[in-house]
C-alpha cells in the first residue's frame, strides 16, 4: 500500500506531540510503531527507530526515505534539532504539511474539469477520425467522376482524420498514458502530492502563490527561531537556511550579514525585492518583544491570501473549462455534420 500524504502529515503531528511530552526521541518513534496503521509507514519508521537508537540523527535517517519525507521537511526537522527546538519544528512541519494538501487539493480542483474536457476530446476526436470519418470518404472520392468539386472546408476534415488514422495507434498511447498519469496525480501517494504542489506554481494564473507562501514560511520560522531567543541576525540567517526559492535566501543572508555588522534590519530588508514589504514593515514598526506574535499574524495573514488566491484560480480555471468545452463542442460539429450536410448535398447532385 502507497503511503499518502495525509499520512505522513500525521505522523509529524504525533510525533511533534510525543516529543513534546519529554520522551525520549527513540521511545516516542517506538509508541508511534505501535499505533501506524499504514504498514509500509510502519516498517520505515521501525527502521528509523533503529538507527536513531544507535546515534544518528532523525533528519539524516529521514533523509534516506525521500520518497515518503520531503526534502523540504527534512531540513527543517534538521534545523529543528539543531536549534533544539524539534517539536516545535515537527508541529511546523506538519502544519506545513497540511497546509500542502490543502493547496494540492484546490491544484486537483482547477485542473479537473480542464483535464476532463481536454480527454474527453481527444477521445472523441480519435473516435470519429478512425471510425466515422472513413463513411463519408467513399462518398466524396465519388465527387469528382461525376465533376463536383470537393468543398475546401470538407477537404481539411477529410485530409485530418486521414492522418489521425495513420498515426492511431501512437496517438492512442498517448492518450493513454496522459490518462494513467493523471490517475497517478490524483493518486494522494507523497510522491504525486509533491508533484501537484509543483505543477500548482506552473499553472497560469498562480503565479503569485509561491511568492506569498514564501512569505508565510518565511515569518513562520523566523517567529519559531525568535521564540528560541535566537539573536535576530541568527534567526535570519536560519530561516533562509530553510527557504526553497534562491533569490530569497540570498536576500535574507545578505540582511542578516549586513545586520551583523550593524545595519538596521527593516531597512537592508526594504531594498530586496524578493521581501515582501509587510514583512520589513513588521520589524519596523513592531516593538520586538512583540515580533513573535506579530510574525504569526502576519504568516496567517499571508495563509489566507494563499487560500485566496487558489480559490479565485479554481473559479478562473473552471471559466476557462467551460470554454474549452464549448470550443470542442464546436469543433466536432464542424468536423462531423460538414462532411454530412456536403454528402447529402453531393448525393443530390450525382
Amino acid at each position: 500500500m502507497k503511503t499518502s500524504a495525509d499520512t505522513i502529515a500525521d505522523f509529524y503531528h504525533q510525533l511533534g506531540l510525543l516529543v513534546q511530552s519529554n520522551f525520549p526521541l527513540p521511545e516516542c518513534l517506538r509508541r508511534l510503531e505501535q499505533t501506524i496503521p499504514d504498514s509500509d509507514l510502519r516498517e520505515i519508521v521501525k527502521e528509523i527507530l533503529a538507527r536513531v537508537s544507535n546515534g544518528e540523527k532523525l533528519s539524516d535517517v529521514m533523509a534516506a526515505y525521500p520518497r515518503h519525507f520531503d526534502s523540504f521537511h527534512v531540513k527543517l526537522i534538521s534545523a529543528g534539532e539543531a536549534t533544539d527546538s524539534l517539536s516545535e519544528i515537527l508541529y511546523a512541519v506538519a502544519r506545513a504539511s497540511r497546509f500542502e494538501q490543502f493547496l494540492v487539493g484546490k491544484a486537483k480542483e482547477i485542473m479537473t474539469y480542464p483535464l476532463f474536457v481536454l480527454n474527453m476530446s481527444a477521445i472523441l476526436f480519435l473516435s470519429i477520425s478512425v471510425f466515422i470519418m472513413p463513411i463519408f470518404e467513399d462518398v466524396y472520392s465519388q465527387m469528382p467522376v461525376h465533376g463536383v468539386a470537393v468543398p475546401a472546408t470538407i477537404g481539411v476534415c477529410l485530409k485530418i482524420s486521414h492522418y489521425v488514422r495513420h498515426f492511431w495507434p501512437a496517438l492512442t498511447t498517448i492518450i493513454g498514458l496522459e490518462l494513467l498519469t493523471v490517475i497517478w496525480l490524483y493518486s494522494g501517494t507523497v510522491r504525486s502530492h509533491r508533484v501537484m504542489a509543483d505543477l500548482l506554481n506552473r499553472i497560469p494564473g498562480t503565479a503569485g502563490i509561491t511568492r506569498v507562501l514564501n512569505s508565510a514560511r518565511i515569518c513562520g520560522m523566523f517567529r519559531l527561531f525568535l521564540a528560541r531567543r535566537l539573536p535576530i541576525s541568527e534567526a535570519l540567517r536560519a530561516t533562509a537556511v530553510l527557504v526553497q526559492d534562491a533569490k530569497t535566501q540570498g536576500a535574507l543572508l545578505r540582511a542578516a550579514t549586513q545586520n551583523e555588522q550593524g545595519g538596521n534590519l527593516a531597512e537592508l530588508l526594504s531594498r530586496e525585492k524578493a521581501i515582501d514589504s509587510l514583512i520589513w514593515y513588521t520589524l519596523k514598526f513592531k516593538p520586538e518583544e512583540h515580533l513573535v506574535d506579530s510574525l504569526e499574524e502576519l504568516q496567517r495573514h499571508y495563509e489566507e491570501k494563499v487560500m485566496v488566491m487558489t480559490r479565485d484560480a479554481a473559479v478562473a480555471w473552471s471559466m476557462i473549462g467551460i470554454m474549452m468545452m464549448t470550443a470542442a463542442a464546436l469543433f466536432m460539429v464542424v468536423l462531423v455534420f460538414i462532411p454530412v450536410m456536403g454528402a447529402n448535398q453531393a448525393m443530390r447532385v450525382m
